[in-house]
């Protein structure tokens, strides 16, 4: 059977507190829930993607052989992002 859709998304981070800055301040997005500092939730309409300190999250699984190519480009832009900000 084939998934319909995706429902909820789960991100490890480093610094949950930079990244909510990013995600709410920079991407625009909506926070629908918090849960301490440790992780938090985004309503994107009939998607929620969290962020989470991997201790929050616990051990990180992947069911992917490989790193999708549009996750290597989110990665990269966020680097880029991130270097420019140090310049500023």
């Amino acid at each position: 059977m084939k998934p319909l859709a995706v429902d909820f998304v789960c991100y490890a981070v480093k610094d949950v507190k930079e990244a909510l800055k990013f995600y709410r301040d920079t991407l625009g997005l909506t926070v629908s829930e918090e849960f301490g500092e440790d992780f938090v939730e985004f309503d994107l309409g009939n998607v929620t993607l969290a962020i989470g300190s991997a201790a929050a999250i616990g051990e990180k699984i992947s069911v992917l052989k490989e790193t999708p190519q549009s996750v290597l480009l989110w990665r990269m832009w966020q680097r880029l992002l991130r270097s420019s900000e140090k310049k500023e």
